[in-house]
């Protein structure tokens, strides 16, 4: 016959289950919810800015010149060693970038229309569909100028060799790290990062 005290036990012990059961259930719950924020946070969510300069585009689109709108950026990266090829990397949809006319520039401004680590903006050629490239890092004080050309009013094609603070900063494996230990008969890594860009337009979409 149970006593009183086994009655206290079992009962102490279908509590310490159901606890048990309830933080299962939470801890299940918890992640799930993780999983869903993480897969949601993938999916690109325009910001405000970008929002505000889509609806800009379309109410102007009458009255913008052809280069003028948001840009998505694809780039293919080459690392030369010597000009020989090391590695080739391909990024869609790298970035979003807002083009808009400012004087006499095109002014490049991100998804959230700042400019924060460099300064970037287009003018127009001399031959017609060309534009001038410049982009000045505000840290380290590099300035880059390529030709760009536009295709059909909707792409942007141009290339150009990345700064030497870009080097250090994700390729540092390949660059001489100290020259004293670097043997007098090895030559010397002349390392080179070649990126090709070419730029799709999302709005307004133009008519070639």
């Amino acid at each position: 016959m149970k006593t009183l005290n086994d009655f206290s036990q079992i009962k102490a012990a279908n509590f310490w289950v159901n606890v048990s059961l309830v933080s299962f259930l939470l801890l299940s719950a918890c992640t799930k919810i993780t999983k869903i924020i993480e897969q949601q946070s993938n999916i690109p969510v325009p910001s405000p800015t970008e929002l505000y300069y889509q609806k800009y585009f379309v109410q102007h689109k009458d009255k913008l010149d052809p280069i003028e709108g948001i840009w998505t950026e694809n780039v293919v990266a080459t690392l030369y060693e010597n000009n020989k090829v090391v590695t080739r990397e391909t990024e869609a949809e790298r970035a979003t970038w807002v083009i808009i006319k400012k004087g006499k520039e095109y002014v490049i401004l991100n998804r959230y229309g700042e400019q924060n680590k460099f300064i970037a903006s287009f003018k127009s050629g001399q031959k017609e569909g060309t534009y001038i490239y410049t982009c000045f890092y505000k840290q380290t004080k590099e300035n880059i100028k390529a030709e760009a050309i536009m295709i059909q009013n909707n792409l942007i094609e141009m290339e150009y060799d990345a700064p030497e603070s870009v080097l250090k900063e994700n390729y540092q494996e390949y660059l001489n790290v100290d020259s004293n230990q670097i043997d007098q008969n090895d030559e010397k890594k002349n390392i080179v990062l070649h990126w090709q860009f070419n730029w799709l337009k999302i709005l307004p979409l133009n008519k070639g």
